[in-house]
């Protein structure tokens, strides 16, 4: 494959998962611009060393979540001090929500900063409508396992909301 098609591809993947890379930036990082760019800029990287191994086995969303979520997971390992408990900002409401302010799509982001980084990832991919197989898939589990695990994140989502957490 000469590099400038391995480059148009390369790019008409990223411009199609974008809004799943920015996700994936937004959960896993304090929410500041110029952390969430390093961040984005970090996963694009990281795409692109492994996009030539790409098999297209998998639908290319599953691929980037992966890669994605490993380097959210390596960013992470590497810092060690990740806050826990963060308001969004005026600046990533815009991002994510309509010019109105959605007040129960902030309380959402607010009850997923609650979870760990690995029902982060879980809860976002369902709220993706990401299939439970492609889910599976990613995570390394089974569908089954992945039903059971997505209404123990919603109870759990549910009594903290209810609490008030």
């Amino acid at each position: 494959m000469t590099k400038n098609k391995l480059q148009d591809e390369f790019l008409e993947l990223l411009g199609q998962c974008q809004g799943t890379i920015l996700k994936l930036c937004l959960m896993h990082t304090d929410r500041q611009p110029d952390n969430v760019n390093d961040l984005y800029q970090e996963i694009v990287c990281n795409l692109w060393e492994s996009f030539p191994r790409f098999r297209h086995k998998s639908k290319p969303n599953t691929w980037v979540y992966r890669i994605a979520l490993n380097a959210a997971y390596m960013r992470y390992r590497s810092r060690r001090r990740m806050p826990q408990f963060i308001a969004l900002s005026d600046y990533m409401c815009e991002c994510i929500a309509n010019p109105e302010g959605n007040k129960m799509l902030e309380r959402l982001y607010w009850l997923i900063d609650l979870l760990n980084e690995d029902e982060k990832a879980l809860i976002l991919m369902y709220i993706d409508k990401v299939p439970l197989r492609d889910i599976a898939e990613t995570l390394g589990t089974t569908e089954d396992a992945v039903k059971h695990r997505i209404n123990r994140l919603k109870q759990k989502m549910k009594t903290l909301n209810e609490n008030g957490q």
